[in-house]
């Protein structure tokens, strides 16, 4: 959430979304900023029990990054991200999370306040963000060391 709004839960936020009670929308309608559509951002807010993006909550697609300067700069009323991707703006006062989509609470210690989807929500949902190591088929093979042949 943007700092400045006036929503310090998940549910006082999903609530306002229900209600299209997001002041700054026309007709109240709250925008959810992600990376795409039929995207996980957007399956995560499907699944809170918010209601699917269209002419009732709109989703504004984004680049990675760019979510949540959309966030801080208020063209969308809620993202779904890393929160690394949102850290600095977090420890700069801008934004405010809400909930982590993990079984457990972060353990880093600036984080380990923040709910998860469960608590704050009671809706078990978590997602793992998977990664993978991908390279050119005429990559060189490389030692045991991680580094390349001579």
């Amino acid at each position: 959430m943007n700092a400045e709004t006036p929503y310090k839960t998940a549910k006082e936020y999903l609530a306002a979304v229900k209600d299209k009670q997001c002041k700054d929308r026309q007709s109240g309608q709250c925008l959810m900023g992600g990376t795409g559509s039929a995207q996980e951002d957007q399956i995560l807010t499907i699944q809170l029990g918010k209601p699917s993006p269209g002419p009732s909550s709109p989703t504004c697609p984004s680049r990675g990054g760019e979510v949540c300067v959309n966030l801080v700069g208020k063209h969308v009323d809620s993202t779904v991200n890393n929160p690394i991707e949102c850290a600095s703006h977090w420890k700069a006062g801008k934004v405010r999370p809400l909930a982590v989509f993990d079984t457990a609470r972060l353990t880093v210690a600036e984080w380990k306040d923040i709910p998860t989807v469960k608590e704050a929500l009671g809706v078990d949902v978590s997602y793992l963000m998977l990664r993978g190591i991908s390279a050119r088929r005429t990559c060189p093979r490389t030692r045991s060391t991680g580094t390349s042949p001579s």
